[in-house]
C-alpha cells in the first residue's frame, strides 16, 4: 500500500494540491489502509475494495468513532480521490462505480 499511496501523494503534488490537503489524504488513507487490514486480515489494494468495505467505514466512522458529517465526508472524499486517481492509473478497473 506504501508505494501506492506514495504514488498518489506524488499526483497530488504534481496536481498543485495544498500541502494541508495532501496531508489530509494521506491520513485519511493511511486510517482507511489500518481499518482495512483490522476488517479484512489483508493489506490495503486498490482493487480489493468494494462497495460493502466504504459502507462499513462509514458506518464504523459515525458509530464508532462518532465523527460528524463534515469530517466523515472529508474521509471518504480522500478515499474517492484516491480511487478514481487508481483507476485512471489503471491499478484497478472498477473504482469509479464504487462512489
Amino acid at each position: 500500500m506504501l508505494a501506492c499511496l506514495d504514488r498518489f501523494v506524488v499526483f497530488l503534488q504534481q496536481s498543485e494540491r495544498s500541502p494541508v490537503t495532501i496531508k489530509n489524504y494521506r491520513a485519511d488513507l493511511k486510517a482507511f489502509a489500518a481499518w482495512f487490514f483490522d476488517a479484512n486480515g489483508e493489506h490495503l489494494d486498490p482493487t480489493r475494495i468494494t462497495t460493502a468495505n466504504l459502507g462499513d467505514y462509514k458506518r464504523w466512522l459515525v458509530v464508532d468513532r462518532g465523527l460528524k458529517p463534515n469530517s466523515t465526508n472529508r474521509k471518504l472524499a480522500s478515499l474517492k480521490c484516491f480511487l478514481h486517481w487508481a483507476a485512471d492509473a489503471g491499478l484497478t478497473t472498477d473504482s469509479h462505480a464504487l462512489i
